[in-house]
């Protein structure tokens, strides 16, 4: 309990700090981008991750993948700190939240998908893939226990997500712990090939890759620098707010179970600080100096 409430007060005062970061960055019309990433959002939560992404919007606004795109291609862009929307792991909540949803607020989103859970057709495999792959066979995580009944998109939702606005990249191929790769076969597999059958069913260009997992234990420079030739945007999960000097890009979880008002303090970058030593371990690993 004490451990708990001393926690909420670094929380708070963190809060505090990101707030007048961000006054800062906008009165001097300094680009950031927040990237929020989401993976499962059960039926019961659609309402209050709306209210919570409806007051991010009216607070900074949420730009699109496009608009990402373009910041990076250094166009001139002057609009202080944006969000990007993102989901990881291809379930059909996702596409539900986004037709019955971000089309309402008018947001388009990255999906980042793990080609092989859309591929599977039996749900007792996709059940299995989700076990296996996503919680590295621990029936008793949180996770596990909120998705284990679920099921992934289909490719017509993917599709139609496209024609909707959105964006579709790759989350690899099987959602492995891909710094764990020896073989360079596995790795092009996961790393490239996955592209591959997402432009082949799809018809699209895949330009965006996040990293299963995206954590120091989970990216090494060999497999950082296979992405960097195949793809433009390169995505980890770790905290941080994004400039245009970003090679990798940082990305705040929020989690749909989570209440409003936690999700609001992350989404606002109250965690920012306490990962900037692991974002610079990341970087030094990475070889990425500035």
């Amino acid at each position: 309990m004490i451990l708990l409430f001393i926690k909420q007060i670094i929380l708070n005062i963190s809060f505090l700090f990101c707030k007048l970061r961000n006054r800062f960055y906008i009165f001097f019309n300094i680009n950031r981008i927040i990237i929020l990433t989401l993976h499962e959002i059960p039926n019961n939560n659609f309402q209050d991750l709306k209210n919570t992404l409806n007051h991010l919007k009216l607070k900074h606004g949420f730009i699109s993948p496009t608009d990402l795109e373009n910041f990076f291609l250094g166009k001139k862009m002057n609009f202080g700190i944006k969000y990007l929307l993102t989901f990881d792991d291809g379930l059909i909540s996702n596409y539900l939240f986004a037709k019955n949803v971000l089309s309402e607020l008018s947001i388009s989103s990255i999906f980042f998908i793990p080609v092989k859970f859309i591929m599977l057709k039996s749900k007792n495999d996709q059940m299995d893939f989700i076990l296996k792959n996503f919680c590295d066979g621990n029936q008793n995580s949180i996770y596990y226990n909120s998705i284990k009944k679920k099921h992934s998109m289909s490719w017509d939702n993917l599709a139609e997500l496209i024609n909707d606005g959105h964006t579709i990249g790759s989350h690899s191929f099987n959602h492995p712990n891909i710094k764990q790769i020896e073989s360079e076969e596995k790795l092009k597999l996961e790393i490239v090939k996955s592209s591959d059958f997402l432009n082949d069913k799809l018809d699209v260009k895949i330009n965006h890759f996040s990293f299963p997992t995206g954590t120091f234990k989970a990216i090494n420079y060999k497999s950082y620098l296979m992405a960097q030739k195949h793809y433009s945007f390169i995505y980890s999960n770790i905290r941080g707010m994004n400039s245009i000097n970003n090679k990798i890009l940082w990305r705040d979880d929020i989690h749909a179970f989570d209440n409003s008002d936690y999700n609001l303090k992350v989404s606002l970058g109250s965690y920012h600080l306490f990962y900037f030593f692991k974002r610079l371990r990341m970087k030094l690993s990475l070889k990425l100096y500035v």
